[in-house]
């Protein structure tokens, strides 16, 4: 069993969200009394920009509307003036209009030409009696309620005050509302210190799961690695040594698992083994060396080996007898001297 790619990717996985959640823990853990202040002020914040029931798109029709009712009475007389003049004055555009039509029609018996001036003049008299009933319109529709007036006005006063208190422009109080909704997802609720410590607990668990998985991985591995290795060890000089990949547990554990590895050497019977870093001399180091190297070659299903000085540091019976029992370990060993 090997520990694979997707083995040691889940471990750090898990590891990133757990150190992520306590990240997040302890800052709302160390910050509790400022979290619980600012928490408040958003709130307040929240349900007063709520109250005031703003709405961007209808800003521009609440100023339409309080200018339109700050201007009722001149509006109204405006209508007047205008339905006056077109239609019921002694003197109305229309009537006018009206007795200049029906002398053009007497002239057209006279000169066909006129007849375009007179089609001109009759749709000019349709569009003038289409105003006069707009007007009209316009008279009863437009409602100069003093009431009404005033609740527009403190409405726009509100949402004024509103705007200078939070800094922003009217049609920003949208965007102001929304950024303090989503600061207040943010910090969280009052449980979020007991969810925030269940999420890390789980986080946990999962690396728990992924990290021992893999020690069991590597513990089967290193056992048959180091007795891979103590068997070639045999043929190098070596009798009686012994080799060990050794799982050295850590307190914590880390991205890549429970366990730091260290290589571990014996160069004589009944010596306990120490790191290979301060017990190895040179001649071992090179023995040892080329032992890793052909075992774990068949790892890698290597066929065959190319060594460039393969007898350094070794010796020349050494050296024989690495080349008569290559084939033991991974088919072909070439020395390239």
């Amino acid at each position: 069993m090997r520990v694979s790619a997707a083995m040691r990717s889940r471990s750090r996985r898990c590891t990133a969200t757990g150190r992520r959640l306590q990240r997040r823990r302890i800052s709302l853990s160390e910050n509790a009394e400022a979290v619980a202040a600012e928490r408040e002020l958003l709130k307040f914040q929240r349900d007063e920009l709520d109250g005031l029931g703003f709405n961007a798109a209808d800003w521009q029709t609440l100023q339409e509307d309080y200018a339109r009712l700050a201007h009722a009475a001149s509006l109204l007389e405006t209508a007047a003036f205008g339905i006056e003049t077109l239609s019921e004055a002694d003197n109305a555009c229309l009537a006018q209009l009206n007795a200049l039509t029906a002398r053009l029609r007497d002239g057209i018996e006279h000169d066909a030409s006129l007849g375009e001036t007179l089609r001109m003049l009759e749709s000019a008299q349709a569009e003038l009696q289409e105003a006069v009933y707009a007007l009209r319109h316009y008279q009863q529709r437009l409602d100069a309620d003093p009431q009404r007036l005033r609740e527009q006005e403190q409405r726009i006063q509100n949402v004024m005050d509103a705007a200078r208190k939070y800094r922003v422009a009217p049609q920003q109080l949208d965007e102001a509302l929304q950024g303090i909704v989503a600061r207040l997802a943010e910090l969280g609720g009052d449980a979020d210190l007991a969810e925030l410590a269940q999420q890390e607990e789980s986080a946990r668990q999962a690396y728990l799961k992924a990290a021992q998985k893999m020690s069991a991985a590597r513990k089967k591995a290193a056992d048959k690695l180091s007795r891979e290795i103590t068997t070639a060890m045999q043929t190098l000089a070596m009798q009686g040594g012994s080799f060990a990949v050794a799982l050295l547990p850590l307190d914590q554990g880390n991205a890549y698992g429970l366990e730091a590895i260290e290589l571990q050497v014996a160069a004589n019977p009944g010596v306990p083994p120490r790191s290979i870093a301060k017990v190895a001399s040179g001649g071992e180091l090179s023995r040892i060396s080329l032992a890793i190297q052909v075992a774990t070659s068949q790892i890698a299903s290597v066929p065959t080996l190319i060594f460039d000085e393969v007898d350094s540091g070794i010796g020349g019976r050494v050296a024989e007898s690495s080349a008569t029992c290559s084939s033991n370990w991974a088919g072909i060993i070439r020395c390239c001297a």
